[in-house]
């Protein structure tokens, strides 16, 4: 892709973070959106890559550091490399048992108000002690871009 780094007009880890602030916005105004979904964890999961880009051990080191940091973020990875690679099957993925859409009672069309339509994340290990046995996406979504926001700092154009 050349030696600039990034795609288009995505170049930082900042960038990625607005990146993650529109994905979270197109979560919120439809929380059954899947692509949304992906694209915010999978945007979410790579900001340690573009922390510490490289493939140097030591590069690879401190990306594994920062992921091991909260278990948020572990959450966040298993859910990317199953997004991305159908399964999450590495060892360290022992976060997230499985994920479901779950449709409410009653549809949007009749009232956002009566709408429990979530997409499910069913957790494991020390993330359901965490989080409980399952949360919704669009939660862990604002817990990751939080996180993410104390992390690289809120000057990165807050929306």
């Amino acid at each position: 892709m050349g030696s600039e780094g990034g795609v288009f007009e995505l170049r930082t880890p900042k960038d990625l973070l607005e990146k993650l602030r529109f994905d979270l916005k197109r979560l919120e105004a439809d929380p059954l959106d899947q692509y949304a979904a992906f694209d915010f964890f999978v945007t979410a999961a790579h900001v340690p890559d573009w922390i510490a880009p490289g493939m140097d051990q030591r590069s690879k080191d401190q990306r594994a550091e920062i992921r091991s940091r909260h278990v948020l973020l572990q959450v966040c990875d298993h859910i990317a490399s199953g997004s991305k690679h159908f399964e999450a099957v590495a060892k360290h993925h022992k976060s997230v048992a499985r994920t479901e859409t779950h449709h409410g009672g009653f549809s949007r069309a009749f009232s956002r108000a009566f709408d429990v339509s979530e997409l499910t994340i069913h957790l494991q290990g020390d993330a359901a002690a965490e989080f409980g046995e399952s949360v919704d996406a669009l939660d862990i979504a604002r817990l990751i871009l939080a996180y993410w926001e104390g992390e690289l700092g809120s000057d990165a154009h807050a929306t």
